[in-house]
């Protein structure tokens, strides 16, 4: 109930904020000549900087999405975020998971995430993720990819394509070419 309320104000501050910048008159500017015209993307209904997006479950948080700006479209229940930051939490409302990508998509009726751009996910045990795209799949509280991966704790690297892991990085599947690689530790 409460994303609901939290997205609700959002779209509400949006509407007024577009009201208001939209009642001065724009300037006008030459028609494109039709070199210059292209096909108009879908005009976003709220465009707004700064969203904190919290995910409750049993009245503690379960996640929660961050981003410096959204833009939310009228045709499609989603939200395009730039840079984005989604942050999972275990039942003591520990973190136990972080996520960074320079853009992502919120889907509004599923709440799953898309993530791409340099996506790194840093878990609590240490453990580091790094792909270009990922999805978090909220119902289920699980990361997947079909990309190249890289996994990194202390002095093991693991490569390979596709992984499907669950929020708390306890159990991590990858799909396919798995290359594990061990370094010597400088303490020997």
């Amino acid at each position: 109930m409460k994303k609901i309320v939290v997205i609700g104000l959002l779209i509400l501050a949006g509407g007024l904020l577009s009201y208001a910048l939209n009642r001065t008159a724009p300037e006008k500017s030459p028609p494109p000549s039709p070199a210059q015209e292209e096909i108009p993307e879908e005009e976003a209904a709220l465009e707004t900087k700064g969203i904190h997006h919290k995910i409750m479950e049993k009245g503690k948080k379960n996640w929660e999405l961050r981003s410096e700006s959204a833009r939310q479209y009228k045709e499609e229940k989603r939200v395009e975020l730039e840079p984005v930051e989604l942050i999972a939490y275990d039942e003591e409302e520990k973190v136990i998971l972080k996520l960074k990508a320079k853009r992502g998509k919120l889907d509004l009726n599923t709440e799953n995430v898309e993530v791409e751009g340099e996506v790194m996910i840093t878990s609590s045990q240490g453990v580091e993720v790094a792909t270009e795209r990922l999805r978090w799949i909220a119902k289920e509280k699980k990361l997947i990819t079909d990309e190249e991966i890289e996994i990194s704790k202390d002095n093991i690297l693991i490569t390979g394509k596709g992984l499907e892991a669950a929020k708390d990085m306890e159990k991590i599947e990858i799909k396919e070419n798995v290359r594990i690689e061990i370094k010597e530790s400088a303490s020997r």
